[in-house]
């Protein structure tokens, strides 16, 4: 086998690679993904934000002598009238130190506006006229004027036979997704045509992952004898979240193949996301890690500081990931909140996407 495969002078690892991932986009995905597109509805969730001046702030003095000088509005936008006249009322929980901690809005705008000195996450469930409801979290942010975020939701009532799980806004999900998508490489030579520097064709490989969006597969390398490029094939499979196998000999061949094919049956979530929310004067540093990073806080504004991308999770895996955060200075001794971090994925066995509840960083 090691033979035939040595037939040729020629390796383009690059052009191998780059073909097989592009096949993964294919048109019957890209269909599904625009009818499910086509039956989400856009919102907006977050809250605005304005610091009082000294007068206005001697106007809002509570009893006990505290001087109240942030006012913010929580809001749940939505892109038409249409979509607004979908929904009976928008109930809000705040945080249980308030007098009245559940607020029902029933018309539009939806939304409130309150005085505090502190920031806390606000629940907003969205009620429809035809019974579902969905729950969305936000949490407050002091800053900028405005921090909002976009949500997809399945407003309109879906077709007769089809089911919508009420609780989530992420359960529209095609059944196709639940699909395992790996690609594999093999190569028994040095990358010679193409793309042929290690880190030029890992960039290259990342890119092209990037592109595929939630069609995301795996990259596993499998490296012939001892003439390949044990380096390149393991900084592939790094990226690509596969396994690099070293095939010495053809009694190692199924060895291999059983190692990586049973990592794929043993996937149990796919397209794993974490997203770190900092609380106000928490910065973030550096995520020491090679999966994707996203900052859309540093551009925004937003209260999420960075999404990670983790890719497909296998059953009993875990996955260490580290971050550096900047403190604030603090006035007193204790506990102090740093933030939340939030999981969420597409389960194989569940078909449906699934967030895990929100974890407290102290």
């Amino acid at each position: 086998s090691l033979k035939r495969l040595r037939a040729g002078t020629q390796t383009n690892l690059s052009g191998g690679l780059l073909k097989g991932l592009k096949a993964h986009c294919s048109a019957a995905q890209e269909a599904s993904s625009a009818q499910q597109q086509a039956s989400l509805q856009q919102l907006s969730i977050g809250n605005t934000y304005r610091r009082l001046s000294e007068e206005e702030a001697k106007e809002h003095v509570r009893s006990d002598g505290t001087v109240q000088e942030h006012e913010w509005t929580m809001a749940v936008r939505f892109k038409s009238p249409e979509d607004e006249a979908l929904v009976q009322k928008v109930v809000f929980d705040l945080h249980p130190t308030f007098r009245q901690a559940t607020i029902e809005v029933l018309q539009a705008p939806f939304q409130l506006t309150r005085m505090g000195w502190g920031t806390f996450q606000v629940v907003a469930n969205v009620c429809l006229h035809d019974g579902r409801a969905f729950k969305l979290e936000h949490m407050l942010a002091f800053g900028p004027p405005e921090t909002f975020r976009t949500e997809l939701l399945p407003l309109r009532s879906l077709p007769e036979g089809l089911d919508c799980a009420p609780a989530s806004p992420a359960a529209p999900q095609d059944a196709e997704q639940a699909v395992v998508r790996s690609t594999f490489l093999f190569t028994d030579g040095l990358a010679n045509v193409g793309i042929t520097k290690s880190p030029d064709l890992c960039e290259a490989a990342q890119a092209a992952l990037g592109e595929l969006g939630d069609d995301r597969c795996t990259v596993s390398t499998f490296g012939f004898g001892k003439d390949h490029n044990a380096d390149l094939l393991q900084g592939l499979a790094e990226v690509g979240g596969g396994v690099y196998s070293f095939v010495e000999d053809e009694d190692k061949i199924g060895e291999s193949f059983g190692e990586a094919l049973g990592g794929l049956l043993s996937t149990t979530h796919q397209n794993v996301c974490l997203s770190l929310e900092l609380a106000p004067g928490v910065g973030f540093s550096k995520a020491f890690t090679s999966y994707p990073l996203e900052l859309p806080g540093a551009s925004s504004g937003g209260s999420c500081a960075a999404r990670i991308d983790i890719g497909d999770v296998f059953a009993e895996e875990r996955r260490d990931i580290l971050v550096a955060l900047t403190l604030p200075q603090v006035a007193a001794d204790g506990p102090e909140m740093l933030g939340q971090l939030r999981v969420e994925g597409f389960s194989v066995s569940g078909k449906r996407t699934e967030t895990a509840a929100p974890v407290n960083l102290m």
